[in-house]
């Protein structure tokens, strides 16, 4: 008998350990927790709330898993480069912040284990399929970032294309570079005014930074001279040990003031790029009255306004056929007209359509020529 409630006992105790409601953080379990900004932390419905509740904008941030010396782990720009992303997501209130792609295009860096290098071709697609991922989720506002130099080129052909790709559907994509580039330059003027040695990859720049970011990822007592740094503008030269100059005088306090200018700068670019393309009502492919009951739609660009004529013929002889009392207009052939009864969404934007007026009867609806603002 003993034995039974000292086993009882025992679980009890064990259960109480371990347990939300009996623990000391018991009131964790049934406590709001902070509303998280890094998407892998998230719940698929918890995305969907956070976007109809206005988090709109979606940060995709991009790093590189490469080797930096004998004092920084492989995985400094991932832990920098999700501390950027997400708190430029605090500061800007309405965003999210899609998990770090940790592969990236590298040079120099591939001499040394542990490197992970990805093709540019490679590097572009995956970051493509994210875009299209975040497309697809419902946000309407996609920010690629990069915290490794041969990301940049990269992700402003990718917004690039991207962005006119979606943009008819009043989706944004866009490359924010100012946490990284410039801020970048603002950092080598400070260091060269205040005296500091000459550095790079590995660098006084490169290990304050990832030292503030997470200490884990750096060894001071590990931290050494390497190479000479080559002319600015020169490719990668990291010598024996993957270093570029002196790192001797980085600091953690140095990484935090960098950080911040990073944080500063790269939300500063994303409200500017967000603000300038407002969207009207009529920027958005939607359906509108017109005189006589009859509704038109208003495309979003007049490149999806432009079709065969061979195509408009075949549809105002169908329109006749349907309805001889609707005078026929242009419109573009859609092979969903003929399976569903020329029924489609009013949430496609794409050329004409068929839609049914309040007697039940089908009318035409025509594209009309519309030029919209660049937004840029």
């Amino acid at each position: 008998m003993e034995l039974t409630l000292i086993r009882v006992a025992f679980a009890l105790s064990a259960f109480a350990a371990t347990s939300p409601t009996f623990s000391a953080q018991g009131n964790s379990a049934t406590s709001r927790r902070p509303s998280p900004k890094m998407m892998e932390r998230m719940t698929t419905a918890e995305i969907h709330d956070a976007i109809r509740a206005g988090k709109t904008i979606v940060l995709i941030p991009s790093a590189s898993t490469e080797a930096t010396g004998p004092a920084i782990a492989l995985g400094k720009h991932l832990v920098r480069a999700q501390y950027i992303a997400e708190h430029i997501a605090q500061e800007l209130g309405n965003a999210l912040v899609a998990p770090v792609m940790p592969f990236a295009p590298t040079t120099d860096e591939s001499r040394f284990p542990g490197t992970v290098n990805l093709s540019a071709d490679a590097f572009s697609r995956v970051n493509e399929d994210v875009a299209e991922s975040m497309v697809r989720t419902g946000f309407k506002y996609i920010i690629l970032m990069g915290d490794h130099d041969q990301n940049q080129p990269l992700l402003r052909t990718l917004a690039s294309k991207l962005d006119e790709k979606h943009r008819a559907e009043g989706v944004r994509v866009f490359f924010s570079s100012d946490a990284y580039a410039k801020t970048n330059k603002e950092i080598d003027e400070y260091l060269k005014a205040k005296g500091y040695p000459q550095s790079r990859h590995g660098g006084v720049s490169d290990t304050s930074l990832t030292w503030a970011a997470n200490p884990d990822y750096v060894h001071p007592d590990r931290i050494v001279v390497g190479a000479p740094v080559p002319p600015a503008g020169s490719p990668l030269s990291l010598g024996a040990i993957g270093i570029e100059g002196d790192p001797r005088r980085a600091s953690p306090e140095l990484g935090k003031m960098f950080l911040e200018w990073k944080i500063k700068n790269g939300t500063d670019e994303i409200r500017k790029l967000v603000s300038t393309c407002a969207w009207r009502a009529t920027d958005r492919p939607a359906l509108g009255s017109a005189m006589g009951g009859k509704r038109t739609l208003e495309p979003h660009t007049k490149a999806r306004s432009q079709h065969s004529h061979s195509e408009i013929e075949r549809n105002r002889q169908r329109a006749a056929n349907r309805q001889s009392e609707i005078e026929a207009h242009s419109v573009s052939h859609h092979p969903r007209n003929e399976q569903e009864h020329g029924q489609r969404r009013k949430d496609e934007p794409e050329g004409g359509f068929y839609v049914r007026g309040h007697v039940g009867k089908v009318g035409l609806v025509t594209p009309q020529p519309q030029h919209a603002e660049d937004g840029n």
